[in-house]
């Protein structure tokens, strides 16, 4: 069996799903290896590195509903689960020393990805904007999380008066702020804390609305029909395209072969 012959396999083992998703797990998936990399070899104090512990517990959670996803609606299970159960380890909660086997799945999907245009992928984002926006507000939550939480918790922790001490209060601080809740227990009194409170507050009125909307959009049945034949039209492009570079390798290999014995 040729290498492409194996990838397109495993593309098919993955089970059905857009290029939007793929895109979004291998996004997740190097934020994952990224995190493991601040967590085990670059020197952090113990507030950060307990804040990338956090952001990790729930990164799993998102590994592990796609591994079952992946499990529940693969063409061929047995095929999947044959380097699948990399995936599966790599999602187990609260064990983020396994969190580097996601460089199995950004390798997977990559190959899944390279046989995508830039015009391909455009267009997808373009036809699933809905889905699209999901995904990237998802992506932008756990960024903004990390990076909010770490930054306020080096502003405040040391200043007078302030009541943001450890990694919980930062993040519970961060969460409460973007979902514009503001229970007002802890508050930044720094004037560059307040103002990560602005950005935080203006960004979640955003993620907000996007994540209503989405909702709003997905309970309308022709809604819903149309992004599944889109996504059937999509794979369909795909396997044709895939079994063309086939062809196209195969005459390419007897071209040669006639050649040297020319």
């Amino acid at each position: 069996m040729t290498e492409s012959e194996k990838n397109r396999e495993r593309t098919i083992a993955l089970g059905p799903a857009s290029t939007s998703y793929r895109l979004f797990v291998v996004i997740m998936s190097f934020y994952a290896v990224i995190s493991w990399i601040f967590i085990f070899i670059f020197p952090t104090s113990e507030s950060t590195k307990s804040i990338f512990l956090a952001i990790d517990a729930m990164l799993s959670l998102v590994f592990l509903y796609d591994f079952l996803r992946n499990v529940i609606t693969s063409k061929n299970r047995l095929n999947y689960l044959k380097w699948g159960w990399l995936d599966l380890l790599s999602s187990i909660p609260f064990l983020p020393l396994l969190r580097i086997l996601r460089i199995a799945s950004i390798i997977r999907i990559r190959r899944y990805l390279m046989q995508v245009t830039g015009k391909s992928l455009l267009s997808t984002l373009s036809e699933k904007r809905g889905e699209s926006a999901l995904l990237t507000t998802v992506v932008a939550i756990f960024v903004l999380v990390l990076l909010a939480s770490i930054a306020i918790l080096k502003l405040e922790v040391d200043a007078p008066y302030g009541n943001i001490d450890d990694a919980n209060d930062a993040m519970w601080w961060v969460w409460v702020t973007m979902t514009t809740v503001g229970y007002g227990d802890r508050v930044p009194v720094t004037s560059s804390g307040r103002f990560i409170g602005f950005i935080l507050m203006t960004a979640g009125v955003a993620m907000v609305g996007v994540l209503t909307g989405y909702l709003a959009n997905a309970f309308s049945p022709k809604t819903a029909k149309r992004e599944q034949q889109l996504d059937d039209i999509e794979r369909e492009i795909i396997e044709i395209k895939r079994l063309l570079m086939d062809q196209q390798t195969t005459v390419e290999t007897k071209e040669d072969n006639l050649t040297s014995d020319e």
